[in-house]
């Protein structure tokens, strides 16, 4: 195994360097992700998948999913992404499992999975990322929903916008004769 620290540390002691790490790392990231939510879009990475596809991969989802599961919700951490609600659970077994080894020099039982076993997760998730993009995907209208709350506050924003301009009186600014007109006055 190459070392990567300066100094000629046992092995345990370097794993246990590394575990300090990674448990650095997990916390700062899911404090991060606990108090932003994702689906807000502000300081959190586009899909590149989706940016040139403009269809979901099959990890589109798990920070909305992860923060929700952060807050208790799984029901709406499983509709974000079902497979990273289900896959959570070996995520975690394989980090305690890492952390034992390091602090005990025992780890949990390793359980190896034939190679048949590891082509069938393959395929489990790339038939995941397709079905995701069809109608036969269950949870779509989640994403739907999202998209359509944000169109509709924007919406309700801007006609709360001009009701107060109809009201104030007069006005420089254009406003349109009929309210229920789909045409906007160019401002």
């Amino acid at each position: 195994m190459p070392r990567i620290f300066l100094f000629n540390f046992s092995e345990r002691t370097e794993r246990r360097w590394k575990l300090a790490a990674m448990l650095f790392t997990i916390v700062a990231a899911g404090s991060y992700l606990f108090l932003f939510d994702p689906a807000s879009g502000v300081g959190y990475p586009s899909c590149p998948f989706r940016a040139l596809t403009g269809f979901d991969c099959p990890g589109c989802g798990s920070l909305r999913g992860l923060h929700q599961l952060l807050h208790g919700n799984l029901a709406a951490a499983f509709a974000f992404n079902p497979l990273m609600a289900l896959s959570a659970p070996f995520v975690g077994y394989s980090f305690l499992s890492y952390a034992l080894l390091a602090l005990r020099g025992r780890s949990l039982p390793r359980v190896f999975l034939p190679a048949r076993v590891i082509w069938l997760l393959l395929l489990l998730v790339v038939s995941f990322g397709i079905v995701r993009n069809t109608s036969l995907y269950p949870f779509k209208t989640q994403r739907a929903t999202s998209i359509s709350n944000k169109q509709a506050k924007r919406e309700i924003g801007e006609q709360g916008n001009r009701k107060q301009a109809r009201n104030s009186g007069p006005s420089f600014l254009p406003v349109s004769l009929f309210p229920s007109s789909p045409i906007r006055p160019a401002i």
